[in-house]
């Protein structure tokens, strides 16, 4: 446990803005959140298999998916996003620009020096592209799936 604190500080911390989202821009983004989740388990298991990181103390060490990461800035970090900036595709995109170098460049170098992770065989560069790509993918998720089902959703709501 005692080995294990940075790994629940990273996982906990970004719970602590969480109320100021909002409870309807929570549930506004979730479905899009889960899906974003499932992509990088998805990836998170592709790295363990060919080593492209390795989490140095995650706190389930048999799953590939480090919870840390995934559940903690993963999830709030993209709703933050999605709260400030969608329907602004073009900020939307600006803003993950920014965020993404910021956590492959100097957040992993610092996450490095502190023995959280360490980059083995993927590159900043191509982590990079691996969280805009991610992003891309989770806006196109929320405009064409999520915001279609809810604009359904509205139309049955306002029929009956």
């Amino acid at each position: 446990m005692k080995a294990k604190w940075k790994m629940y500080a990273i996982l906990f911390i970004p719970w602590l803005t969480v109320k100021k989202l909002g409870k309807e821009s929570f549930i506004r983004y979730f479905p899009t959140i889960v899906f974003s989740n499932l992509v990088i388990a998805l990836i998170s298991e592709l790295s363990r298999a060919l080593k492209w990181w390795k989490v140095r103390t995650p706190i389930f060490p048999k799953l590939a998916t480090d919870i840390s990461f995934v559940f903690g800035p993963f999830i709030i970090v993209n709703l933050w996003i999605f709260k400030l900036t969608y329907k602004k595709f073009w900020v939307y995109l600006l803003t993950n620009i920014f965020a993404d170098f910021l956590f492959a460049y100097p957040l992993t170098t610092i996450a490095e020096k502190l023995r959280i992770y360490k980059m083995v065989r993927m590159s900043r560069k191509q982590l990079f592209y691996l969280c805009f790509v991610i992003a891309i993918f989770n806006y196109l998720y929320q405009f064409f799936i999520v915001e279609s089902l809810r604009k359904g959703k509205n139309l049955i709501k306002n029929d009956v």
